[in-house]
């Protein structure tokens, strides 16, 4: 049942903090906040309604990016969405809902 579920996320990282959001087809895209700590590493749980928190992970460097999206729960099964990060011209997230 995961592999039908599309998931949208961008992620903007400045200094020592990461601003996020990610959007499950239709839904309403979701927020988040991280700092980043020691090698890029950061961390944080977003609350999902009654599906409960989603973990998002990841760690970022000068070369390169990695997001994971775990505990995602679909109607009969609980899924993890793992990205690798883009460089791309910088967006603004921070009026991201």
């Amino acid at each position: 049942m995961c592999s039908t579920f599309r998931m949208t996320v961008d992620v903007v990282a400045s200094d020592s903090k990461v601003i996020g959001r990610f959007r499950q087809g239709n839904r309403a895209p979701r927020r988040f906040d991280a700092v980043l700590g020691t090698y890029g590493a950061f961390a944080t749980t977003v609350e999902y309604g009654l599906n409960g928190p989603i973990w998002v992970t990841g760690r970022i460097d000068a070369n390169d990016g990695r997001v994971v999206l775990d505990n995602f729960k679909g109607q009969r099964c609980v899924c993890r969405f793992e990205a690798e990060l883009a460089r791309v011209p910088r967006r603004d997230l921070a009026a991201a809902p």
